[in-house]
């Protein structure tokens, strides 16, 4: 991480958790390998606090300190725990690996602490005091770390004697962040419960609401879906993939693609959803002007218009629609960039159409950004419209 290769979504992921339990983060550091970097930093952040959490290290590899770096800042010897070691061999059993002779480090902990079992991994975690300040090591591989975070926090709030938060996240697509803020900017006044925050990630925008309460929570979001309509799409996990495809199978309608500038990112969110199948009857990546032309758009229209244009991108959504026998074909074309634009055309224009029981609608964004943001927004935008046609 301190090297630049590696994102630390482990931090953010613990953070919001101990917010959640209705703790305050005070610091966040990222550490090299370095043994006496760890030992000085374990040790000076566990003074005067109750809680230190570390992610990583706990590996068989020469590089992996944590261990040993508690061991040595707690001034206690490693020493093996035969059940660990035990539950690590039959995970290599049961994969029909070979267990090398590294991997019995892994079962190794500092004298009078305890390991945290992990289901999903071969390293478990490590739970000790330094002082007054409880420790828990978990290992860096995020899927891992949140299972045995899973299992650790309700003892953990209990222990720390924390009232638990609530959280409520409100999503909601095509306003800007500027204007979300201005039309709940009452709700955002410092102190207030509950606290309301915004983040926006590829356009979608979250609002969450952070409480004790619940009913001061549910009133709240009574007056956000009031003040933003039909942009607020969804809530806490569900994103328009899943919104759009929940709605779909709910009226049994069904939706064919044909995709160009978006690549197949369309049918990648949608599939990624369970049981997409249900409504997904076909997607195709049109992507060449003839691969357009055999889906049936006239070479006339293509030549007159050009492949990326409100009439071309039209005939493709309704051609998909008829070839598929779908309720809905949905279509997208545009100049991703970084090169490919033109003064007519410049980079991130977009043409989104989609061909439904009553005809066809088009929208014609322009977006920022690089060429995969481009293809992001124009993927959600497009499941944004049929969201918004389709009665969500």
């Amino acid at each position: 991480m301190t090297s630049g290769r590696t994102l630390d979504t482990n931090a953010s992921f613990l953070a919001g958790e101990l917010r959640r339990l209705g703790g305050r983060v005070d610091e966040i550091r990222s550490l090299p390998d370095h043994l006496p970097v760890l030992i000085r930093t374990i040790r000076e952040l566990a003074r005067g606090r109750q809680l230190l959490i570390l992610t990583g290290g706990l590996g068989p590899t020469e590089d992996d300190r944590t261990r040993h770096a508690l061991a040595l800042a707690a001034g206690k010897p490693l020493r093996l725990h035969p059940p660990s070691l035990t539950a690590i061999e039959e995970r290599f059993r049961r994969s029909g690996r070979t267990m090398t002779a590294n991997n019995r480090t892994q079962a190794m902990f500092p004298a009078s602490s305890s390991p945290l079992p992990n289901a999903r991994g071969t390293a478990p975690g490590i739970r000790m005091r330094l002082g007054s300040c409880r420790l828990l090591a978990f290992p860096g591989v995020p899927h891992e770390m949140k299972a045995m975070w899973e299992s650790s926090s309700l003892p953990l709030s209990r222990e720390l004697g924390r009232r638990a938060l609530r959280l409520r996240r409100l999503h909601v697509f095509g306003l800007t962040e500027s204007e979300v803020d201005r039309r709940m900017h009452p709700l955002m006044l410092p102190g207030r419960d509950p606290e309301v925050g915004l983040t926006v990630q590829d356009s979608v925008i979250t609002v969450t609401l952070t409480s004790a309460s619940r009913t001061r929570i549910a009133r709240d979001e009574t007056l956000l879906r009031r003040l933003l309509g039909r942009a607020l799409f969804g809530t806490d996990g569900e994103s328009l993939a899943v919104v759009v495809a929940r709605l779909l199978g709910r009226r049994r309608q069904t939706l064919a693609l044909a995709e160009s500038a978006t690549g197949g990112l369309i049918s990648h969110l949608l599939t990624e959803v369970p049981g997409a199948s249900r409504i997904l009857l076909e997607s195709r990546t049109v992507y060449t002007e003839g691969a357009k032309r055999r889906l049936g758009v006239p070479a006339a229209l293509l030549r007159k218009h050009g492949t990326v244009s409100e009439p071309v991108t039209r005939a493709l959504a309704s051609r998909i629609r008829q070839v598929s026998g779908s309720t809905w074909g949905l279509a997208a074309t545009g100049v991703a960039g970084p090169s490919g634009g033109s003064q007519t055309l410049p980079v991130g224009t977009c043409f989104l159409a989609l061909a439904g029981p009553e005809g066809v609608r088009v929208a014609q964004p322009i977006f920022t950004g690089d060429r995969s943001q481009v293809k992001r927004r124009a993927a959600l935008s497009a499941l944004d419209l049929l969201r918004l046609s389709s009665g969500g």
